[in-house]
C-alpha cells in the first residue's frame, strides 16, 4: 500500500484522453456545420462577452427599423 503512482496517473491520463476526443468532435462539428452561429460553448475564439455583443447589436438594429 506503499506506492499510489498507478492512481495518480489516472487524472492526467483521462485529461490527455478528454482533449483528444474533444478536439476531433469539434472539429468534425465545424467542418460539417453542425454548430449553431451564436453558439459560444466549447468553441475556440468564442466568448460569452463576444455573444453578448452580437445580441445587443442585434437587439440594436431590430430596434431601428
Amino acid at each position: 500500500m506503499g506506492n499510489y503512482r498507478p492512481v495518480s496517473n489516472l487524472s492526467f491520463m483521462s485529461k490527455v484522453d478528454e482533449r483528444a476526443v474533444v478536439s476531433r468532435l469539434n472539429d468534425y462539428l465545424a467542418a460539417n456545420n453542425l454548430l449553431p452561429r451564436c453558439q459560444s460553448a466549447y468553441r475556440k475564439w468564442h466568448t460569452t462577452e463576444a455573444v453578448m455583443l452580437q445580441v445587443c447589436s442585434d437587439f440594436l438594429k431590430a430596434a431601428d427599423t
